[in-house]
């Protein structure tokens, strides 16, 4: 709990139809702008439309209040839900999710152009006359013919 500080703030001698003294007027003042120490109570809502700023402690005890039951209790973890209110609780945890499901195949590309046709290479040199043949094997000598009757 924190260190209650050495003033509170009082009405006393603030009477309706009454004159406000200038004493009265340095204590709000004095509270407000910090010059002096005092203890603030708000009953109802506060609402701010700039930054909260503190240099001590800032107690909620309906956050504990707010606790659910088991492990969050003895977690010092303060959470903000979606509805902006302040609750102690454990941080999130879980097994990893199951992997997701395959995407849809992309379709086959164009096929591409027919190349053109290359250019015809140069007709070659003639080659060189070969040489004379060797002579070829003499035949076989024939038969000698039947002699006639005289």
């Amino acid at each position: 709990m924190a260190v209650a500080p050495a003033n509170t703030l009082s009405p006393a001698g603030i009477i309706t139809g009454q004159t406000v003294e200038a004493a009265q007027v340095k204590q709000v003042i004095d509270a407000f702008t910090g010059a002096d120490d005092y203890n603030i109570t708000i009953s109802g809502s506060l609402e701010l439309t700039g930054s909260l700023e503190t240099t001590g402690s800032v107690f909620h005890p309906g956050v504990y209040d707010n606790a659910a039951a088991g492990a969050e209790l003895n977690n010092p973890m303060v959470l903000i839900g979606a509805d902006g209110e302040f609750f102690k609780g454990a941080p999130a945890g879980g097994s990893q999710g199951s992997q997701g499901i395959q995407g849809i195949t992309g379709t086959q590309g164009i096929q591409g152009t027919t190349g053109t046709q290359g250019i015809q290479g140069i007709t070659g040199a003639q080659g060189i006359t070969g040489g004379l043949g060797s002579q070829g094997i003499q035949g076989t000598t024939g038969l000698q013919g039947i002699t006639g009757a005289d």
